[in-house]
């Protein structure tokens, strides 16, 4: 059977769509943006012994600032509320070129917990400090001192960050 115009009334629907398709968003615009994979360089030692690494991603869409690293060997998760300066780290670090000190204690906003060698470490005290370079990538160091995740024992935390990638 021959059909009007030479196509079948299910192809029909197809040419429909096609020449609809021009009149519509792509598909890809639809598609957010490649989102930032974790990267940079984070170490981790606890109690004094060896460095574990990982890489670690920093969220600065919303105040406080997060930093989460996972790998097998180290898990990082940094919450950076309140600077020394009395702004927030997220207000400062969302800026290039730009560096914070941040002061952990249980009555701050900001937080540290590591956990490596099948144990973790939540930080009670320390200082963190940071730093975005013009790709706004960061870059930091921290020391803490804090307990056993669970138990009551003391730890100490020490680490660094380097060019980790920053989202906002």
């Amino acid at each position: 059977m021959r059909y009007p115009f030479g196509v079948r009334i299910g192809g029909f629907r197809h040419v429909v769509l096609l020449a609809l398709g021009g009149c519509l968003p792509s598909i890809t615009d639809l598609i957010p943006s490649e989102s930032p994979s974790p990267g940079g360089t984070v170490q981790v030692a606890m109690n004094g012994g060896a460095m574990k690494t990982t890489t670690a991603l920093v969220s600065a869409a919303k105040d406080p600032l997060h930093i989460d690293g996972v790998s097998v060997d180290l898990t990082l998760s940094l919450t950076a509320g309140d600077a020394t300066a009395g702004v927030t780290a997220q207000s400062v670090l969302i800026q290039p070129n730009m560096t914070v000190q941040i002061e952990l204690s249980t009555q701050t906003r900001s937080q540290l917990e590591v956990h490596l060698s099948q144990t973790g470490c939540v930080a009670t005290e320390g200082t963190i400090h940071l730093s975005t370079n013009d790709k706004m990538l960061v870059s930091g160091d921290f020391q803490a001192a804090g307990t056993v995740a669970g138990k009551s024992d003391t730890c100490t935390i020490a680490g660094t960050l380097k060019d980790v990638p920053l989202t906002k």
